[in-house]
């Protein structure tokens, strides 16, 4: 149960309470001191309209390059898009997109207690994302967020062969969940096409966590992962029986992060990936990576 708004509830008759589907304003009955009470201060019930102030969060998102080496700070880009996806429940929700030709700068007003993921894309240029969360905000705040984005080197051709992995650098996953977030589709997006261009291409779809929790643990949870990636490219066409998923846990640490041995949160992230690698069709492929400017 929640409490009525300030004022709803007084020593007087206060009947037919109802609320509007926002739970911001409504009606009700009293007999409360007003204009109408013509006999005494109480003689006669009125109809009253109540509303009770909306909170909001005015998020600012502003867009900047990332500085190169000669340069002391991020200047400002413009000609960003900015998307707001609330993440709270199971679908995330796209909410809001705004293009701004002209500035850096992105308004949006927000809800409390939700989880928002916010990114920010132009051409030529890598994504940026943040994610954070309006729990507990009590009344009208303003959030700011800063989004740096890395500009885009022209991509480099690499030959990959039969067997050998290739880690899919933006796949991450909220804590203890298997949902693919929306900034993950871009790298799941580059397999399928690239699946469509080797139509005779099979792979394993791996999936690794760090050693933090038990084996058993993370051996579910990896392949929960694993599942959930390759759901995603069946949606898009990909055949079921082309994608193996597999989730590896701990098995394959690439560091000296293993069980008992303390590391930091960086040290540990590294070995939390996705990786695929040809298990039949084509003995090797070409295909494009990224590459990164120089001192970034």
């Amino acid at each position: 149960p929640e409490p009525l708004p300030m004022g709803i509830n007084t020593s007087l008759d206060d009947l037919f309470y109802t609320r509007h589907p926002d739970g911001y304003s409504g009606f009700l009955v009293s007999n409360r001191p007003g204009v109408n009470n013509l006999k005494s201060k109480t003689c006669c019930d009125d109809i009253y309209y109540w509303e009770q102030e909306r909170i909001k969060v005015e998020l600012l998102a502003t867009t900047f390059r990332l500085r190169k080496k000669d340069e002391k700070a991020n200047p400002p880009l413009e000609g960003c898009t900015v998307q707001v996806i609330d993440m709270t429940e199971a679908s995330p929700l796209n909410l809001d997109a705004k293009t701004n030709p002209a500035g850096n700068d992105f308004n949006f007003t927000l809800s409390p207690d939700r989880s928002y993921v916010v990114i920010a894309e132009r051409e030529g240029f890598q994504p940026d994302t943040v994610r954070f969360n309006t729990t507990g905000i009590k009344k009208t705040t303003k959030v700011e967020k800063r989004l740096v984005l890395r500009a885009k080197q022209p991509p480099k051709s690499r030959i990959v062969k039969r067997d050998e992995p290739i880690r899919l650098n933006n796949i991450y996953y909220d804590f203890d969940k298997a949902d693919i977030l929306p900034d993950a589709e871009k790298d799941l997006q580059f397999l399928v096409n690239l699946m469509n261009r080797y139509p005779d291409m099979k792979i394993e779809l791996s999936s690794h966590t760090d050693a933090q929790g038990s084996d058993e643990y993370n051996e579910r949870l990896s392949q929960r992962r694993a599942d959930s990636a390759k759901t995603w490219m069946i949606a898009r066409g990909i055949a079921a029986e082309r994608i193996v998923a597999v989730g590896y846990g701990e098995k394959f640490i690439l560091n000296q992060c293993k069980n008992g041995v303390k590391c930091t949160d960086e040290e540990h992230r590294f070995n939390r990936r996705t990786e695929f690698k040809i298990i039949a069709g084509p003995t090797s492929i070409t295909i494009e990576e990224e590459v990164k400017e120089e001192g970034q």
